[in-house]
């Protein structure tokens, strides 16, 4: 339990309900992403980006933009009448009478909604009531790491609802309220009513809900377009793949007409050979053979082998003779020599391999 610098005891504020934890969750979540980007070095970048590309713009434009972008600011007290176009929006700055300054510590963790915690102890650090005053508060680091220095600026409501009544009867729209310290640099808060604020924040809001409309649906047409492009292609590629198979069938199928014409060939080019090799095998095998031997049978393989039957009056012979003049090798019978009855010759089986060329 943390003591504030009146003594009184500290007590944080409770939710009561769902609804009221997930609008402390929200605002702590908001806190903390506020004060990572305010100290991120990406706002500065922005900003000199901005004014890069706003250098780059002819001068009359530039002076339009820099005008758009800055809001006239007002003093209040009003010394002179405004002089400002019909529904311009201000920024009503107050002098440092006008409003009270509190500086307070509290613990680290009422940062994360800090203004329902002030709202409900408003009383124990001032003498007014919530209901009395408009108020926005500042947190920052403080020496002592385990507390925050929180600036409560404060003003009493019937004052500031008579400075907004004044300047918007003159045709200006308050859009923000803040007070200037001592020296004269305002403190950076906003003491604007609630029931100002929330046309603000409607309008905002509103204008937030269009621009993240429009980002949704940029980004929606963006994937569409990428996925329609991605579509393209994979239709685009399984077309190539198609006409890339068929064309692989039709090599495919011309090299097997090739491969199979080759081989017709080959097998042509050999019965030429073989035949041409077996005329001239006859041929010697004519003039070998001697007038008394009749051939009924002759077999020719492709490995060579030779086999001749038939009749002769002289079969011991012809084994030699055959090997000497018919280009045979290995010539010997096979089962042997037998007497034919009705010719009287002998019948023979012989059983050679034809010699190799050039041997």
């Amino acid at each position: 339990m943390a003591v504030d610098e009146r003594g009184g005891a500290y007590k944080p504020a409770v939710g009561s309900g769902s609804v009221k934890g997930e609008m402390m969750l929200f605002s702590s979540l908001r806190y903390h992403l506020h004060e990572r980007w305010e100290g991120s070095p990406i706002p500065a970048f922005f900003k000199w980006w901005f004014n890069e590309l706003l250098a780059c713009v002819p001068s009359t434009w530039r002076h339009r933009l820099s005008d758009r972008n800055l809001t006239p600011i007002v003093y209040w007290p009003l010394k002179t009448p405004l002089d400002h176009e019909t529904d311009k929006t201000v920024v009503l700055l107050l002098a440092a009478d006008q409003v009270l300054l509190c500086q307070l510590q509290l613990p680290p963790q009422s940062a994360r909604n800090l203004k329902s915690v002030l709202t409900f102890e408003l009383d124990k650090y001032t003498p007014f009531k919530a209901e009395q005053i408009y108020f926005d508060a500042r947190s920052r680091a403080s020496e002592n790491q385990a507390l925050l220095q929180i600036s409560l600026v404060l003003i009493e409501r019937s004052r500031l609802d008579v400075a907004v009544q004044s300047v918007e009867a003159q045709g200006a729209r308050v859009v923000s309220v803040d007070a200037m310290d001592e020296t004269g640099r305002p403190y950076g808060v906003d003491l604007l009513p609630r029931r100002h604020r929330d046309i603000r924040a409607t309008r905002l809001r509103y204008t937030k809900y269009a621009l993240s409309l429009g980002i949704g649906l940029l980004v929606l047409l963006l994937m569409m377009t990428w996925v329609g492009n991605r579509e393209k292609e994979l239709i685009e590629m399984r077309e190539q793949v198609v006409s890339l198979r068929t064309r692989a069938m039709e090599v495919d199928r011309m090299r097997k007409q090739l491969q199979e014409r080759i081989e017709i060939e080959k097998a042509l080019v050999l019965q030429d050979k073989q035949k041409q090799t077996s005329v001239a095998f006859l041929k010697e095998l004519t003039n070998c053979v001697p007038t008394d031997t009749w051939l009924e049978q002759l077999e020719m393989r492709l490995d060579g082998a030779v086999t001749l039957s038939g009749l002769s009056r002289q079969s011991n012979l012809l084994p030699a003779e055959l090997v000497r003049c018919a280009g045979l090798e290995k010539a010997t019978f096979q089962g042997g020599i037998q007497p034919d009855r009705e010719s009287g010759l002998e019948r023979f089986n012989i059983v050679a391999h034809r010699r190799k060329a050039g041997v």
